[in-house]
């Protein structure tokens, strides 16, 4: 969905699969997207913080993500390989050029240059590997604009500044499902609800550090 709550987009599965938007208003379908040839099915999908661009995820054999233009043609515009299993894509709602993705052993920050190329940086996580990432989410305070948090599948919240890890709280059970950031001024500013795989909702506070709220 849309950060502005009017558009829905989803992505197919199949040999010739399409990028459907829809209006959220009242489910009409307004418009489609074709993936280029070779494609097989969407894995994550999502628009621009102003609904300029579309970026989906194909699970063809390198895994790109692919860009379109809302107001465009039906082809992409430009694509970018990640070549790692992409469960989920976030646009930073400050920044119409900068998505994330998450997903097997990855987190990745992507630029779009407005044109053609979009310039793609893989995540460090400090010492070993980067534990399997299920859901990212931007912060919505300007001063974090290039900060975002992430769901492991070690249970862990991840607060990344950029392309590394500032610090991790350890959170539920299993994996976490999800991870939301909203500007919620009667919780005193930003708050982040986070969806765990044993069947908890977590909310915390972020000032620059997480804290939780309940």
């Amino acid at each position: 969905m849309s950060f502005d709550r009017k558009i829905v987009v989803s992505g197919q599965n199949g040999q010739k699969p399409l990028v459907f938007l829809w209006s959220a208003d009242d489910a009409k379908p307004i418009g489609s997207k074709r993936l280029p040839k070779g494609a097989r099915l969407v894995t994550a999908i999502g628009l621009s913080a102003t609904n300029k661009y579309i970026a989906a995820c194909d699970a063809a054999e390198k895994i790109t993500v692919h860009i379109f233009k809302v107001d465009g043609g039906k082809a992409a515009i430009a694509s970018c390989a990640i070549n790692m299993k992409v469960v989920h894509l976030a646009w930073n709602v400050n920044d119409e050029t900068t998505f994330a993705t998450a997903g097997e052993k990855h987190v990745a920050i992507c630029v779009f240059d407005g044109a053609k190329a979009v310039k793609m940086t893989k995540g460090k996580a400090g010492k070993g590997k980067i534990e399997s990432q299920c859901s990212a989410a931007w912060f919505n305070d300007k001063k974090y604009s290039n900060h975002i948090v992430t769901g492991g599948s070690d249970g862990c919240v991840y607060h990344w500044t950029g392309d590394s890890v500032t610090k991790k709280y350890e959170n539920n059970k299993g994996s976490v499902h999800s991870v939301a950031c909203r500007d919620d001024k009667a919780a005193g500013g930003e708050v982040v609800l986070v969806g765990g795989n044993d069947k908890t909702l977590t909310v915390y506070k972020f000032d620059g550090k997480l804290s939780k709220i309940f």
